[in-house]
Parts: C-alpha cells; structure tokens; sequence
C-alpha cells in the first residue's frame, strides 16, 4: 500500500480547520447578529430568538415586572457580548428562561411570570425596554 504524500495530508488537514473555523465564525455572527423580537399582537405577545420562541397570552400572565436591577447565574444556555438567552437562576425568581441583550445598561429586564414559570427578557435599551413593558401592560389591561 502507498503511502500518502505529505502534501495531501497537509491539504486535508488545512482544509477540514478551514471549514471548521468557516462553520464557528459563522455561528458566532448568527449568535450577535439575531435580534431578539417581540410581536405584541391584541391577544398575545411572542419572543423569537435564534433558539427559542415562546407565546405568552395575556390572560395567563400572573405577574408582570420591569426591573434596573437583574442579576442570575447561567445554569444551561449561552451569553456572550451581545446576548444572553438559556436557562438561568437567582434567588427571586429561581429557574427561568432569559433572553436578554448585555448592552442594556443596569440590566433592564422585564419579567413575566405564567403557570408557575418566569421569563426574562428586554431589548436593546432601556427606553425600548420600558416601551415594550408600557405596550404589553396596556394590552393586559
């Protein structure tokens, strides 16, 4: 049997890192570049993120808080420079799921709580946070 030339295995070699570092950057640029939507419709509000999306009638919410003041430990998820969305935990709210931006100053989050279960989540400031709370408590009435 013959041996492969150096320079295949090389070629190979460089070519399975290029597509490897291809398919990373390419991940990275999905993870900041994805916006985190709110759809406040008459009934309902949705959030869509690159990993979740999630449905919230207004007639479910139990509570509904906006806070200057947000701090939780990341139990399954992922965060980064832009976003941090996953499965979190703190003291007040035990488990829940967080979708928020890191560029929001103080961490200003809104917070609904249905069937027992809380969700985090804001926008890129704390201005179109507080809008987006104001939209969704008009809705719930």
């Amino acid at each position: 049997m013959k041996k492969p030339h150096k320079e295949n295995v090389i070629a190979w070699v460089l070519l399975v890192l290029s597509i490897a570092a291809a398919a990373g950057f390419a991940y990275a640029i999905t993870l900041v570049a994805s916006p985190i939507k709110v759809t406040v419709n008459s009934e309902s509000f949705t959030l869509h993120c690159l990993y979740h999306e999630e449905t919230v009638s207004y007639s479910e919410i139990e509570t509904l808080i906006l806070s200057a003041d947000y701090t939780a430990k990341r139990v399954k998820g992922r965060g980064g420079q832009a976003k941090n969305f996953g499965v979190y935990e703190n003291e007040s709210l035990g488990r829940h799921y967080r979708l928020t931006y890191t560029e929001n100053a103080r961490n200003y989050i809104i917070c609904v709580k249905k069937d027992g279960s809380a969700t985090v989540f804001n926008q890129k400031t704390q201005e179109k946070t507080e809008s987006l709370f104001a939209k969704i408590q008009e809705k719930i009435g």
